[in-house]
């Protein structure tokens, strides 16, 4: 299809691990050998020639599972709140942040929405479970990275930050969080920030962990590169690589990203294509989400296999109100606040 590129190109921005100086060395995301389903085929990408990462992400998965056909159809809820991000709890509920209402939802499958505080902001970009049941919101509109309570109280963790957009949450309990071309690793107590990441000159989101929490991937919204770092037992990046490269075409954007148990990546693009990429780079549209009203598609996580939200079901926001539902036929990988005791 001619939205996926059929060679990828460089990356033409320098990545600055962690412990970079202000003017580091660059380090050169390494490009994988990728081969780009088509409905004319296959496409054998190659292999870019300039590298410099130490090491290679396995070309085999190290997980032992099949991936079933693709899904065909999908289901839309209507009885959702609409919001940019949302997550689902341990006990059975969709919680996010209706910016229009000014409150947080919690969400049981099937509805109604029940309110739970107020949070009056104009812009969420991401919400997230700490390991102790409180939030991790990234304000955008505050520039700032606040732990907040289910009954509203708010701490800011960290502020001052350039565009707050998306968030994950290792194993460990920190929280790794997009500002604008950084990533920042925080700790949830703290506030404590290092640098881990930066991507000069990119807006970077869906950040997602692999199902061991080894890799952190991520992408550039607004130019379809989609990458990864290998982290130590710290956090701190060790390598990097480039999984993939979208051709976007014009307003359109990569958003989100989920990963399933075998460690394939899930990408969500803003005109409703949902994107899967394989362990090894394989890279194929899955559906073209479609609505009789207008979509804007920015989030996707499984279910947590607790109360309807199925695990092996991907749960697609849009961002105008409701949301899609597509059975994919393999459990979702465990976020770190379902793994907790």
């Amino acid at each position: 299809m001619k939205n996926l590129r059929a060679t990828p190109p460089v990356l033409f921005m320098a990545l600055c691990l962690t412990g970079c100086t202000a003017s580091p060395d660059p380090v050169k995301i390494k490009g994988p050998k990728t081969t780009v389903k088509t409905t004319e085929g296959e496409t054998d990408t190659g292999t870019p020639t300039t590298s410099t990462s130490t090491t290679s992400t396995p070309t085999t998965t190290p997980y032992d599972c099949e991936l079933p056909p693709p899904p065909t159809t999908w289901d839309y809820l209507n009885w959702t709140p609409p919001s940019e991000e949302f997550q689902f709890d341990a006990i059975g509920n969709l919680v996010n942040i209706d910016e229009v209402a000014g409150w947080i939802f919690e969400t049981p499958w099937g509805g109604p929405p029940v309110l739970l505080a107020p949070y009056d902001a104009t812009e969420i970009a991401a919400i997230r479970f700490l390991l102790d049941g409180d939030l991790a919101v990234a304000d955008e509109a505050n520039g700032a990275l606040r732990r907040v309570g289910l009954d509203g109280t708010k701490t800011t963790l960290l502020g001052g930050l350039n565009n707050p957009n998306s968030m994950a949450i290792r194993d460990d309990g920190f929280i790794f969080v997009t500002a604008f071309d950084t990533i920042f690793r925080v700790d949830p107590d703290s506030g404590d920030s290092t640098l881990v990441v930066r991507l000069a000159g990119a807006d970077l989101d869906g950040l997602v962990f692999s199902p061991d929490f080894d890799h952190l991937y991520f992408n550039s919204d607004e130019t379809g590169q989609v990458m990864l770092v290998t982290l130590d037992a710290v956090g701190d990046a060790v390598d990097s690589q480039s999984v993939a490269s979208v051709d976007l075409g014009w307003g359109d954007q990569l958003d989100g990203q989920a990963m399933d148990s075998c460690g394939n990546l899930y990408v969500i693009r803003t005109d409703g294509r949902l994107l899967r990429i394989q362990f090894d780079g394989t890279t194929e549209i899955l559906l073209d989400l479609t609505h009789p009203g207008f979509v804007s598609t920015t989030s996707l996580h499984f279910g947590s296999g607790v109360g309807g939200w199925e695990l092996d079901h991907l749960y697609v926001m849009n961002r105008e109100g409701g949301m899609f539902e597509v059975d994919m036929g393999i459990d979702g990988a465990a976020p770190a606040h379902l793994l907790s005791p």
